[in-house]
């Protein structure tokens, strides 16, 4: 799905957007712990390399 974004010289431009979502029991797990998984799910998806690390 394209969205409009800013880019880093300052315009606005088209790019592919991915949504994810992450369903959890608040009486298991923290809010905060699954904000931190979702971060690092992010953070491999914009850097797969890092998987091989």
């Amino acid at each position: 799905m394209l969205r409009p974004v800013i880019l880093p010289d300052g315009s606005v431009g088209a790019r592919s957007m991915m949504n994810v979502f992450l369903t959890f029991d608040h009486q298991i797990l923290d809010g905060l712990e699954v904000g931190r998984i979702l971060k690092d799910i992010q953070c491999y998806i914009e850097h797969p390399e890092l998987i091989l690390a």
